[in-house]
């Protein structure tokens, strides 16, 4: 059987770099153009539609120059911007997929019933891609005193 690798991701910025990271690896070949790409956030999809899809003011060089070519960075082949029912129900499909999840910490949301599909194997891959502190510094605003 083949499972899904998946990464958590918090819904503002590290999804759409998360994004940029796996369409940039598809257009290189790395990832293979069939295989699906699922961001199952409505959150983060929204984000990523209304805020950095449309704003070429803060895109890189290499940003420009691929939406001067007719492509944008936060969008490729097999990219499926999904909730997670949906998401959950396509590991019926049993081919490899990466699954980036919302809830960076994997406490709620889609992160946690990702891993505890039944079609999640050990085997398969788990990429952290952030790190939160585990609690606030005392010294931070809002931390303890």
């Amino acid at each position: 059987m083949v499972a899904p690798s998946i990464i958590p991701a918090f819904v503002l910025e590290k999804t759409q770099k998360v994004i940029a990271i796996l369409c940039d690896m598809k257009r290189r070949g790395i990832i293979p153009s069939g295989t699906p790409i699922y961001s199952d956030s409505s959150t983060a999809r929204d984000i990523t539609s209304n805020l950095y899809r449309g704003t070429r003011s803060t895109m890189n060089d290499d940003a420009k120059a691929l939406v001067a070519m007719g492509q944008h960075p936060l969008t490729c082949e097999g990219l499926r911007e999904v909730s997670g029912k949906e998401a959950l129900a396509t590991h019926e499909d049993q081919k490899p997929s990466i699954y980036l999840s919302s809830s960076g910490m994997i406490e709620h949301a889609s992160s946690p019933k990702q891993l505890e599909s039944p079609d999640f194997q050990s085997q398969n891959l788990l990429a952290i891609v952030g790190w939160q502190a585990p609690a606030p510094r005392p010294e931070a605003p809002g931390g303890p005193r």
